[in-house]
């Protein structure tokens, strides 16, 4: 979830070629917002025919609890898809921006508009240079600390970004799936190999990987510990969680999906093993207060005689959170930036 100051700035832009004049808004117009923040602000005139898509629950929750329509994919309505308005949050992201321009172009409508927002930090103006190269209308306007740009579509446009941007969605790293924009998309993370390596090969029982991302930590398991049964895979990227499912698809045992906010969502089951690799931020700023959460709620999930195991970055302050809520907890390895841990025996609260 974006820090508030980054969905204001982000709501001003979108704001910007509306007040301005240079793109029109009818009552019975489709709109629709690709990645929205959970705070993002919409000009009202869009309230009676917005759709927006956010596949990362904490925004998708805090969206739907304000009433809005949101969905987690494009695949949800890609049926009935014909906008006249599509908004694009830009993210930090090159990969997910450009796939997000190449899908808003195929369901914007001709003679509709396409407008795309984000901060400097986003790659806004990276994205401008791409889009200059392929379209001769892309207007743009800097402002609160971003840029905002907007086009009108033709068949022109989608050709020319669907060759541009299209395969996009498509881009494996190191043989799997990833998602675009998703944890550790263009390699496997250091942090969950070093893991993997010590993680004991006699775990047996029910397995859940806590943060999952595309599933690297469930395939490492499965493959080096045969006597697990079954693996539950809990994710809050929407794209991510649909990327592990493809890359598990070969594995024999009983598996299944959750897309879960872990630091605010109860979970089903109680489990003998727990592995993670924990997030310990949502903007650019740390907060270990997330990966202490997802702590907590591991600790709930697990049988009395339950395991976590765990890589952090070695600065994390997660000790104390797991000492008060594990009986048993030991380093297993450290390295000049992470360090894995053991936590056993949980003393469990209801969730």
């Amino acid at each position: 979830m974006s820090s508030a100051s980054d969905a204001l700035n982000k709501s001003r832009l979108i704001a910007l070629p509306f007040e301005r004049g240079c793109v029109d808004t009818k009552p019975a117009h489709r709109v629709l917002v690709m990645a929205a923040p959970g705070d993002l602000r919409f000009p009202a005139e869009f309230q009676d025919g917005l759709t927006i898509i956010q596949g990362f629950r904490p925004d998708f929750l805090a969206l739907q609890k304000r009433g809005l329509n949101v969905v987690c994919s494009l695949d949800q309505i890609e049926g009935t898809a014909a906008f006249d308005i599509v908004i694009v949050c830009l993210s930090r992201h090159r990969r997910l921006n450009e796939t997000m321009l190449a899908k808003a172009a195929k369901v914007c409508v001709d003679h509709g508009a396409i407008i795309a927002a984000g901060s400097k930090t986003d790659g806004a103006g990276a994205i401008r240079k791409a889009l200059s190269r392929l379209t001769g209308d892309l207007q743009s306007m800097p402002k609160h600390h971003g840029l905002v740009m907007w086009l009108t579509v033709d068949e022109a446009v989608r050709t020319a970004w669907d060759d541009a941007f299209g395969d996009r969605d498509s881009v494996s790293a190191s043989g799997f799936v990833t998602a675009p924009g998703g944890f550790s998309a263009d390699r496997i993370d250091v942090g969950s190999a070093l893991l993997a390596e010590h993680l004991p090969a006699d775990l047996s029982g029910a397995c859940a990987d806590f943060c999952a991302g595309w599933g690297y930590l469930s395939i490492a398991a499965s493959e080096r510990c045969p006597a697990l049964t079954s693996l539950d895979l809990f994710e809050a990227d929407w794209a991510s969680l649909k990327a592990a499912e493809t890359n598990l698809s070969g594995i024999a045992m009983p598996r299944a999906f959750h897309w879960r906010d872990l630091s605010s969502e109860p979970v089903e089951g109680r489990f003998d093993v727990i592995v993670m690799n924990p997030p310990f931020h949502t903007g650019r700023a740390a907060e270990p207060s997330l990966g202490e959460a997802i702590i907590e709620r591991a600790s709930t999930c697990l049988k009395p005689g339950g395991r976590l195991f765990l890589v952090a970055n070695r600065q994390l302050p997660y000790e104390a959170v797991l000492n008060s809520r594990f009986r048993n907890v030991r380093f297993m390895a450290e390295t000049s930036i992470y360090k894995v841990i053991e936590a056993a025996r949980p003393a469990a609260s209801p969730q």
